[in-house]
């Protein structure tokens, strides 16, 4: 049928485009496998060393304003020194009870979904981890938990623009999967008719192959 060779066409395109599409994101996905680990092999106490850091080096509050910005924590207003008006503390927000205050901090990172976030945030993002200060070396001697955190961070970036990269892609394999499914059901549909019809046909040789015993019967009968 030629239905049929334009299913097969469907089948082998739609997993032409899943691989290619897996493809792209296979090479972000080893990162942030490997930046989650390290999430969950941090401890209440790393995390805790960090929270209760009296004057965290520049790299570090970088490091949790990038954090509370990919996980929607707003900054604690607080008044600037002049008292004329206020500045954002991200720092303060970070101690708090929705970032490392919070016990299921460890848990919240290692199952967030960066497809979750959007391009406003992830330019907020860029905008502040170009900043000179953040570093690798800046922030990995600051800390055990910072270390882990800044793997994190960045790893989830690069998954994000990977993903993005590939969202044409997934349209595309969308939209062969649905044409897909379309032509399968035409086919189940038109084999169904087809059936119905080999069905009435064998009624039909039936019926006859009785009508014409019976005319045979009758001409007996007449001779």
């Amino acid at each position: 049928m030629k239905e049929e060779e334009e299913l097969n066409i469907q089948r082998e395109e739609a997993e032409k485009i899943k691989d290619d599409c897996e493809r792209n994101l296979d090479q972000a996905a080893p990162e942030l496998v490997a930046a989650i680990s390290g999430i969950q092999q941090l401890s209440k106490l790393d995390l805790g060393e960090l929270k209760t850091m009296r004057n965290p080096p520049e790299a570090v509050k970088i490091l949790m304003e990038a954090l509370c910005i990919l996980l929607r924590v707003e900054p604690v207003k607080v008044k600037s020194k002049d008292f004329h008006g206020y500045i954002k503390n991200y720092w303060l927000a970070s101690t708090g009870k929705q970032v490392l205050g919070n016990p299921r901090l460890v848990d919240i990172l290692s199952k967030f979904e960066a497809q979750t976030l959007d391009a406003e945030i992830m330019e907020r993002l860029e905008e502040v981890i170009s900043n000179e200060e953040f570093q690798y070396e800046n922030i990995a001697r600051a800390s055990r938990a910072s270390k882990g955190l800044y793997l994190w961070v960045l790893a989830l970036k690069n998954y994000y623009f990977i993903y993005k990269e590939s969202e044409p892609k997934r349209a595309a394999l969308a939209l062969a999967q649905k044409q897909k499914i379309e032509k399968e059901a035409l086919i189940g549909t038109k084999k169904n008719e087809l059936l119905l019809l080999e069905h009435n046909l064998e009624i039909l040789k039936e019926n006859h192959k009785v009508k014409e015993e019976e005319i045979q019967s009758l001409q007996a009968q007449i001779e």
